[in-house]
């Protein structure tokens, strides 16, 4: 039997093991907690959603929105289902006429970086009511939702709200949102509903990272616990390596790029569990549709063919995308909108409603967002109007254009025509001829010769406008100072 300098000797011996672990382990989750900062994880307005995985934070309210990388503030306002909209009527409260038009997509229909009434849904229901169309739509779009998402919420919310449709808008990097059961843009992960190759939901209650789950705790507070994640996360990539999917080193294409897996033939190759997924849940979200008596619509929000694999036998229910999309595309890259805003959900909303712009219904949606005449000191039409990061808040709160950075215009053009026009730009201070440039999408646009030295207005002549778009100014910004602006405007069009 073990004397009492033994037993006090193993004590002693298991407090300096445990010591020396939790020193290790405290050491190691410093270093974690800070090399996995720079990749981020969930925005700070997005909580936990034991069946979505993530939303907005509900019931939220800020005048003053900010919605990186875009400068200007917005008003945002969450629902108690956080979701960016007006709170969801149930069905008891439904009228006795007209359709209930979920519809579901990701961060383009969620609004980033615009004004509600300039979201997809907003748009969509003024020109219904317009055009005398009864129906109410639910804006369920989420940034990072992919199709797990989509499946997920016609499960719920086909009971809970009853529509008589969906509509599941596409983006480009819904495929990359459906390869694993995590964001892949986040170091430290966040998970979310996920549906296996046989169509089975893996976890009716979406887990969350030892971080994440403890992070009010003392527990969270120890940085040992970003061990434990890095262990959850090795534990994990083995499951996805044995099920066929991608890992950190396995996957030929880093997963955090994978916003473009669509159109990565290589790695989707190595691991055709994704498009077997992507097309499952395609198929059970159809049948799940016809069993509720629900009209489902899959809309290619930017028109890529590489969507239409996918749909092979379903042609009834995708609609591949208005052909308008395509060049709205480049204007969309000229102007650098990295999320497109109001004229994009103009557009796309008027083609699934049915509704073009033979009278004029859809040039009437834009006109009530834009201006042919912008000032600057008018926050909420600068907002829309500009784009790009060269815009800067300068003194006195007024908007400036940094030298050498590109700032991008649109302007609203009254008179609808393919012939030239001048755009008027009227600036704070005196800058030489050389100093600022603008183009349009043809190219540079002529700037007056016959301005006098101290002129504070400079106009210049622009010779193209996109054929599809005609009452749309469009127009590229170059300076080499920064230029504080007062107004802009169109002056005359041919």
């Amino acid at each position: 039997m073990p004397g009492p300098s033994f037993v006090w000797f193993r004590i002693v011996l298991a407090l300096m093991t445990f010591m020396l672990c939790f020193g290790v382990m405290t050491a190691v989750g410093y270093l974690l907690r800070f090399t996995t900062m720079s990749g981020g994880s969930m925005p700070p307005k997005h909580v936990y959603d034991s069946r979505l995985g993530w939303t907005a934070r509900p019931s939220y309210r800020n005048d003053h929105d900010f919605h990186p990388p875009y400068q200007l503030p917005l008003s945002v306002g969450i629902n108690s289902d956080g979701f960016r909209d007006v709170e969801w009527p149930r069905p008891e409260q439904r009228k006795p006429r007209g359709e209930w038009i979920l519809v579901l997509g990701d961060s383009f229909i969620f609004g980033w970086a615009s004004f509600r009434e300039d979201t997809f849904t907003y748009i969509a229901r003024e020109l219904a009511a317009d055009n005398r169309v009864e129906a109410e739509f639910f804006n369920g779009g989420m940034t990072g939702y992919g199709f797990h998402h989509y499946h997920r919420m016609m499960e719920l919310y086909s009971n809970e709200l009853k529509p008589t449709q969906v509509w599941v808008m596409l983006t480009e990097n819904d495929v990359g949102d459906s390869a694993l059961p995590y964001d892949h843009r986040y170091e430290r992960r966040v998970y979310k509903p996920f549906y296996d190759e046989a169509g089975r939901l893996t976890d009716p209650i979406v887990p969350q990272r030892a971080s994440l789950k403890y992070a009010d705790s003392l527990l969270g507070a120890w940085p040992g616990i970003y061990v434990i994640d890095a262990l959850q996360y090795a534990v994990e990539d083995v499951g996805h390596y044995i099920a066929g999917r991608p890992t950190r080193l396995t996957s030929p294409r880093p997963i955090r790029h994978y916003d473009g897996l669509i159109h990565d033939d290589t790695t989707r190759a190595k691991f055709p569990a994704i498009d077997r997924m992507v097309r499952k849940n395609i198929e059970d979200m159809i049948a799940l549709a016809n069993a509720k008596k629900i009209r489902i619509r899959f809309i290619n929000n930017v028109a890529d063919r590489a969507f239409d694999k996918y749909f092979e036998g379903y042609a009834d229910y995708y609609d591949p995308g208005d052909p308008i999309i395509l060049p709205l595309g480049a204007w969309l890259s000229h102007i650098h909108e990295e999320h497109p805003g109001y004229l994009w959900a103009t557009i796309l909303a008027g083609r699934v409603l049915g509704i073009n712009d033979a009278d004029g219904a859809l040039t009437r949606a834009l006109a009530r967002r834009m201006t042919g005449n912008l000032d600057f000191s008018a926050k909420r039409d600068a907002a829309r109007a500009l784009s790009g990061d060269g815009w800067k808040i300068g003194p006195d709160d007024r908007l400036l254009l940094k030298g050498g950075t590109p700032g991008f215009l649109k302007l609203f053009i009254d008179r609808a025509g393919r012939g030239d026009l001048s755009l008027s730009l009227t600036i704070r201070q005196v800058v030489a001829p050389d100093q600022i440039r603008v183009s349009d999408l043809s190219g540079a646009c002529q700037q007056s010769s016959t301005r006098p030295p101290a002129e504070r207005r400079l106009e210049f002549l622009c010779r193209a406008r996109l054929p599809e778009l005609p009452h749309l100014g469009l127009f590229r910004i170059d300076t080499t100072t920064d230029i504080d602006f007062d107004s802009a405007a169109i002056v005359s069009a041919q």
